[in-house]
């Protein structure tokens, strides 16, 4: 609590007093709360820094070496090494990563790995170089875990994101320039300059709206002083006690301009229960609503009005069981406000799916006030856009060779909802050529509504009922509501 307390002193010490006093009248005191606050800092970053590791991306067939030559072709350099492995090797591609596991396990952005099939990765620990798979990841929050042979390694310790405020004290570690092959990470300090700050939008055709693929793109990132050089996506935002508290990215970076702004992903429960299911080699899974949430107008927001109109209800998802109406406003969601769509957008798309949510809703009622209610909902499942198949290690469950998942988390989502049941369904994701259920007529694109005449509604109830069933078992299909027809499939 000492230290703590010097920290206000000391900032006003080094910018204010030592330029109006001079160097003679610098006292013992002051002396004392430098070195105090000079330890907090080193050790912090003595905590931290052996679980930040560099990260590079190379593109598989294009690990030529590199030569400088004059317009007549004479050498002027020498060659750089092609094997990403030796000490002089320079990557052209690059990034940060932090340890998450002492069995060789790194935490990184998604967004850095490209494209798994034609990238190779390596990781730097202590100047030994480890080539790297990736073990799952997680497009939506922008998470990847990546794999080495390595053991006793020293994962980083996370820190408390629940009481972040602006002006508190930070480091990052990280990258930047592929400078720590190494195995010296680089050191800022700096403060929480904001929180929630959205990533911008990723630019799109004049006709259509910019892109939101991300859960950041709806303000859940911690805004920093500290500019991130290139390379330092994946790196650690830490506080003074050298515990984790952020996931550095540079994907905030404002289209047109070539350096990020100083964000990071926040190490709260959601990033928590991402990195838990990837470190399992696991697909996240998130919850969906089933509405379309719009502002409301810029009269009601003057009048000190909040919260995200409903413009639309989908049918079939836990929104229309919910009984929620179009005109509906959601001001809460589990008791945390919401004051605009993409808030609400945010508070149910990082829960799981299957999460049982309470929203509070004003509904409107003649030219009187909105009539409050508060509406108790289980979220089904929310369908990711990634521009690739998203790699995990585990695989998804099947039965006799048919894979379902929800209804609501299936491509195409908008063009099948007339054939989604709203009593419940499961929708059929993938069926293995030749397998029992491949020769039972079941394709994807198709809906399930019973197994054995009982109705399932999600994943968990489809496989808990048929993992009790060993004989030929009967599943009711459907293509389109009201067509539902029956097949049996064989053990």
């Amino acid at each position: 609590m000492r230290i703590r307390s010097t920290l206000p002193a000391l900032l006003a010490l080094l910018l204010l007093a030592a330029p109006l006093r001079g160097q003679d009248d610098v006292s013992e005191d002051d002396v004392n709360a430098v070195l105090a606050v000079e330890r907090v800092l080193t050790q912090a970053v003595a905590r931290a820094e052996k679980s930040v590791v560099a990260i590079a991306r190379v593109r598989r067939g294009q690990q030529g070496g590199r030569a400088v030559r004059d317009a007549e072709g004479r050498l002027l350099a020498p060659t750089f090494p092609s094997d990403p492995t030796e000490p002089d090797f320079i990557p052209s591609e690059y990034a940060t990563g932090v340890i998450v596991g002492a069995n060789g396990l790194i935490l990184t952005n998604y967004h850095v790995l490209n494209d798994p099939a034609q990238c190779e990765y390596y990781v730097w620990i202590d100047r030994r170089p480890y080539p790297a798979r990736v073990k799952a990841e997680d497009p939506w929050m922008d998470l990847a875990v990546l794999e080495i042979e390595a053991q006793g390694l020293t994962p980083i310790t996370f820190g408390d994101t629940t009481n972040l405020k602006k002006g508190q004290l930070v480091l990052v570690l990280g990258n930047p320039y592929a400078i720590a092959k190494d195995g010296q990470v680089s050191a800022a300090r700096g403060i929480i300059a904001n929180l929630h700050r959205p990533a911008p939008p990723l630019s799109a055709a004049p006709e259509v709206a910019p892109s939101k693929p991300t859960l950041h793109h709806y303000g859940t990132l911690i805004q920093t002083d500290v500019k991130l050089l290139k390379g330092t996506s994946g790196g650690a935002l830490v506080n003074w006690k050298g515990e984790m508290i952020g996931l550095t990215t540079a994907l905030a970076t404002p289209p047109g301009y070539e350096e990020a702004a100083g964000y990071a992903l926040p190490a709260n429960e959601a990033f928590l229960r991402s990195l838990e299911n990837l470190r399992q080699g696991r697909k996240a899974d998130y919850g969906f609503l089933g509405v379309e949430p719009t502002h409301l107008t810029p009269f009601e927001r003057r009048q000190g009005r909040f919260g995200a109109r409903v413009q639309a209800v989908v049918s079939g998802t836990p929104a229309a069981r919910t009984e929620l109406r179009e005109g509906d406003v959601i001001t809460h969601v589990n008791d945390v406000a919401v004051r605009d769509a993409n808030e609400l957008i945010r508070e149910l798309s990082q829960a799981p799916a299957a999460a049982d949510m309470k929203l509070a809703v004003e509904r409107p009622f003649g030219a009187s006030r909105p009539h409050p209610y508060t509406a108790q909902v289980r979220l089904s499942k929310k369908f990711i856009v990634a521009s690739r198949p998203i790699v995990a290690d585990a695989d998804d469950p099947s039965w006799r060779g048919v894979r379902v998942d929800y209804a609501t988390a299936i491509p195409q989502f908008d063009e099948r909802i007339p054939a989604i049941d709203p009593e419940g369904c499961v929708a059929v994701i993938e069926v293995a050529p030749e397998s029992p259920a491949w020769k039972a007529k079941l394709r994807p694109r198709l809906f399930i509504t019973h197994i054995e005449n009982q109705r399932v509604s999600t994943p968990q109830e489809f496989f808990e009922i048929a993992a009790a069933l060993e004989g030929p078992a009967q599943v009711r299909l459907t293509e389109k509501v009201g067509d539902s027809f029956t097949c049996t499939i064989e053990p």
